[in-house]
């Protein structure tokens, strides 16, 4: 009881330190509950994974093809994301083909467990049945947006 008494000020101190510590701990815990957790949390457990060498392949081979100006793959989480801009005569039935060709580079268990989408443009602006989106879900077909009808927009002058 004597040191309190010749430390009382230390002592409050101290105690109001701790306080002020809980609290600041017990705000933080509120505002960001999830910051030492995984980003996807467990949709990630067991993963496939994918070498590098099967993207670059997949770029070589798109780039090679003469009906492809530019493309470009990315893989985040579960879903693999291909970008494709083809040319300005590739028709949709050939875009669609090119599209689904993506997924002959993967073995079964690639394909069993990511999602595949590719992302048909065009390089010209003026036909607007593009762009199209091909989506793969693990384990099942290609589906695609629909379709729309070919159109093209005019000049300010009239001319197409």
């Amino acid at each position: 009881m004597n040191f309190l008494k010749k430390n009382k000020f230390t002592v409050t101190a101290l105690v109001l330190f701790l306080i002020l510590f809980v609290v600041i701990v017990q705000a933080k815990n509120l505002f960001f509950p999830n910051e030492g957790k995984a980003l996807y949390g467990s949709r990630l457990d067991g993963k496939v994974n994918i070498d590098s060498e099967i993207y670059k392949k997949i770029k070589e081979d798109l780039a090679s093809n003469e009906k492809v100006s530019k493309s470009t793959v990315t893989e985040k989480g579960r879903q693999i994301k291909v970008m494709i801009t083809l040319n300005t005569d590739v028709s949709v039935a050939d875009g669609k083909a090119i599209g689904e060709k993506v997924s002959t580079y993967f073995n079964e268990s690639q394909l069993g467990y990511y999602d595949f989408e590719v992302f048909l443009f065009k390089e010209s602006e003026a036909e607007n049945n593009f762009p199209m989106i091909g989506y793969k879900q693990h384990n099942s077909k290609w589906s695609w947006t629909k379709e729309r009808e070919k159109t093209e927009t005019k000049d300010s002058d009239g001319d197409k």
